[in-house]
């Protein structure tokens, strides 16, 4: 244990020196956290918005190949 401390220790005092281990070890997760949580956070109500989506259907542009034809689109009725 004792050498791990050690290790540790040196580590610690070593890091000033070098500025971007600095950043990256004291400045940047606090950069990260806020910005997650700013992304995140919401509105503070509880209530729910709605969010919009598209679909996009790849398969039209293509020549539906003869392993496609037999198949059949699937049933979006109930995603509606």
């Amino acid at each position: 244990m004792r050498p791990i401390l050690a290790l540790a220790l040196k580590d610690l005092r070593v890091l000033p020196r070098i500025r971007m281990a600095f950043f990256f070890t004291f400045i940047w997760p606090v950069i990260v956290a806020v910005m997650f949580g700013y992304a995140f956070s919401g509105s503070g109500d509880g209530a729910t918005r709605a969010m919009k989506i598209a679909v996009v259907d790849t398969m039209a542009r293509r020549d539906r190949g003869p392993s496609s034809r037999g198949s059949s689109p699937p049933d979006t009725s109930r995603w509606r």
